[in-house]
């Protein structure tokens, strides 16, 4: 069957299990701020997004948060749902507006089970935002703010395919686990050596290799390991 989006999963499934799932795809406006899934419960609908940035965070007692990983247009998000109970485990929230296709949780799960070749899928992109998760947690514990920052942003200019992020500096404090003031400081040094300006309600990438230079290693990790588990065709460009 025909797929019209520009989900990378489903444009890059095989013809038979493409025709399984296309069917049940309902397309779903993907609004800033709008929380998809959230910590503890149950996950109704699993997501297949053609645009936009998804942000996955762990939500703390105490109401801070933390990023786990980003998401795009070159992965799946809630696949989990598909085996065991099908419960969140962190919350994930729309950073920049576009869409998905999105099926519900129940009838993912059949199709997974009655089809080898379509659980396959699921489990590898669920391997891949989980590795990234965990060498996103290590990022967070060693490397300093400048390069977690510049890391962040360049993989959300891969997955939006844009220089320009409608991204507030709220947003990326929380997305980061900091506090406000001390990621102005680290913008407008950014600001001050060209590689981002920054305007009410956006950053901007102005150099993207300097950026890169200044970013960590986990920038190059994350890519590298998504090309092991899920090959070339799911990086973003």
């Amino acid at each position: 069957m025909l797929y019209s989006g520009t989900n990378q999963v489903i444009s890059c499934l095989s013809a038979p299990e493409r025709s399984l799932i296309v069917p049940h795809l309902r397309l779903f406006e993907l609004v800033p701020g709008h929380a998809l899934h959230s910590p503890h419960e149950p996950v109704s609908h699993v997501y297949f997004p053609r645009s936009g940035v998804l942000s996955i965070v762990v939500i703390f007692s105490d109401g801070n948060s933390a990023e786990a990983a980003v998401a795009g247009s070159n992965t799946i998000v809630g696949a989990i749902a598909a085996f065991g109970d099908g419960t969140a485990l962190n919350q994930v929230m729309v950073a920049a507006p576009g869409n998905a296709d999105r099926i519900e949780a129940g009838v993912l799960r059949r199709l997974a089970r009655e089809n080898e070749a379509l659980r396959e899928v699921l489990i590898r992109h669920s391997q891949a935002l989980a590795a990234q998760s965990v060498q996103i947690a290590g990022c967070n514990a060693i490397h300093p703010l400048e390069a977690r920052l510049c890391r962040l942003l360049l993989q959300c200019r891969d997955l939006a395919s844009a220089d320009t992020l409608p991204f507030t500096q709220d947003l990326v404090s929380s997305m980061l686990g900091v506090y406000r003031p001390s990621l102005t400081h680290v913008l407008r040094k950014l600001e001050t050596a060209r590689l981002v300006s920054v305007s009410r309600g956006k950053v901007r990438i102005e150099d993207a290799a300097a950026m890169e230079e200044c970013s960590c290693e986990c920038y190059g990790a994350i890519k590298e390991q998504v090309k092991q588990i899920v090959g070339p065709s799911s990086l973003a460009a």
